[in-house]
């Protein structure tokens, strides 16, 4: 965790608060924020909001419920948010919002707005034996602020062993891949979220 625990988590953690006196739980499942966070002015670096479901852009709800396989808002289990991150400079918007799932792994969609146009961010994404491909969702969102970067965690298992980590930059308008960390064995070999780095990324 970077220091001064400059981030907003969008996985849920049944109110676990990670950094006290400066995480505000703002629903009674997950999604924590950084309270520091919504005094951002800066007019050229992204700075991050939280939105509740019925405040999203109408283009972007739509844009969600078109792709088909996300779980309608109505029938998610569990009362979440979404986020919106803004990036003056760039003249961009990326939103990260709630697309279904449960347990250990909660998924989400991401969308780009640019000049006008809005569309859906495809991640890389690697796994064995198929080795890397693309996905539309991500799992156990985390954004970090002070660096512009948001942060995956597919797991394998609820123990965290085993599974896929990516961080990517938001920077120019769009998501650039920094780093990618694999495991394929849950057998304990390895804590929880720390996994060997692949070198192959594209």
């Amino acid at each position: 965790m970077p220091d001064g625990c400059q981030f907003k988590t969008l996985w849920f953690q049944h109110t676990r608060i990670i950094c006290v006196a400066v995480i505000v739980t703002l629903s009674t499942v997950g999604l924590a924020s950084n309270a520091l966070a919504s005094d951002a002015t800066s007019e050229t670096s992204a700075f991050a909001r939280l939105v509740n479901i019925s405040d999203l852009p109408e283009d972007i709800s739509e844009l969600r419920n078109a792709l088909g396989f996300c779980t309608p808002f109505a029938d998610m289990r569990h009362r979440y948010q979404a986020m919106i991150v803004d990036d003056p400079g760039a003249f961009s918007r990326l939103a990260i919002v709630p697309c279904g799932g449960g347990g250990y792994n909660l998924s989400f969609v991401v969308f780009l707005e640019s000049a006008g146009e809005t569309i859906l961010h495809t991640f890389d994404t690697y796994s064995e034996p198929d080795g890397w491909n693309t996905t539309k969702e991500v799992f156990n969102v985390e954004w970090f602020e002070e660096q512009s970067t948001l942060s995956t965690f597919r797991k394998g298992r609820s123990l965290g062993d085993c599974g896929a980590i990516g961080t990517w930059l938001y920077q120019d308008g769009t998501l650039h891949l920094q780093s990618y960390h694999f495991q394929p064995t849950c057998d304990g070999s390895s804590a929880p979220g720390e996994f060997p780095p692949l070198e192959d990324r594209p």
